[in-house]
């Protein structure tokens, strides 16, 4: 990631804290297999600049970024990996997923040290204008000899209770194994560029390399793989910070109430929620797509 982008991030998204809290006496979510974390942002204008100069980190990996061309390769991104340009209307635009799954991607590397396994942009078809479902990320760490594999899932709306409506959707499934198993069979097959400055994950991309219609059942005994469930909800704060934390982790509480999750027992999960209150998640959104339409430099 260039040093710009990582300047601009620390200047706008600051960490507040861990769940469970007992200063604030806020606990963390009842599914939750680690902390909780807490982030806010210097103001909504500037969260959306930083939006706008992620995407190109969204489609494309660190190697297949032309520092010195960064805004045609903004062109390329938005026309070729992410399902853009095609949609004519502000609200339907509005609604599309990038805008969480750029900041989730900026998070997950500056703040836990991953890296990215394949771009979210490698999965977009240019022809259907279809982005083929699945993960928000696909980040990976080598933890001591043990892969661990950072598939995240963002949601960006003005209310927490839109954003987890729609994560109990399909989060079951996506502890799978089948689930998880169909992932990988999807990166390996369409990506082959995938490299890694790691000894451990390149070993394990070569192996991928020679036989991409591998059973990754076997990869995961053999890697002691873990997978890991980061979850970030962006959505409006409705008082002040810490009794919006308190309602979104009560919230959390809820739905697991009443849809209980399971975790598999073949495979170890890590499952934990990233929580960015805004101001206005609508207007951060309009910001974004005003900077696009004006072509505003990258930094």
């Amino acid at each position: 990631m260039r040093k710009t982008l990582k300047d601009l991030y620390k200047k706008i998204i600051m960490f507040e804290y861990s769940l469970p809290n007992n200063n604030k006496n806020i606990l963390k979510s009842d599914i939750s297999t680690s902390d909780d974390f807490c982030y806010s942002i210097i103001g909504d204008k500037e969260l959306s600049n930083l939006i706008y100069n992620g995407i190109v980190d969204l489609a494309f990996e660190d190697y297949n970024i032309d520092l010195n061309d960064l805004n045609e390769t903004q062109s390329k991104a938005l026309k070729y990996k992410i399902r853009f340009v095609d949609i004519e209307s502000e609200t339907a635009q509005i609604k599309l997923g990038f805008y969480g799954e750029v900041l989730l991607n900026l998070i997950l590397q500056l703040e836990f040290g991953t890296e990215v396994f394949v771009a979210r942009g490698q999965f977009f078809d240019p022809l259907s204008n279809f982005e083929a479902h699945g993960y928000d990320s696909h980040h990976i760490i080598d933890r001591n000899g043990q892969i661990e594999l950072w598939f995240g899932e963002a949601k960006f709306y003005s209310t927490a209770s839109d954003a987890l409506t729609n994560i109990w959707k399909s989060l079951q499934s996506t502890l799978s194994m089948e689930y998880l198993n169909k992932n990988f069979q999807s990166i390996i097959q369409k990506n082959r560029e995938i490299e890694s400055k790691n000894e451990l994950i390149n070993q394990f991309i070569n192996e991928c390399r020679k036989d991409p219609y591998r059973n990754f059942f076997e990869d995961i005994k053999k890697y002691h793989m873990k997978l890991v469930r980061p979850i970030l909800i962006v959505s409006n704060e409705k008082q002040d910070y810490d009794k919006t934390i308190k309602s979104i982790i009560t919230s959390i509480n809820n739905r697991n109430k009443e849809n209980p999750i399971t975790f598999p027992t073949e495979l170890e999960v890590s499952l934990f929620f990233i929580i960015l209150p805004v101001h206005d998640a609508t207007s951060i959104k309009k910001e974004v797509l005003e900077c696009i339409r004006k072509n505003e430099p990258l930094i």
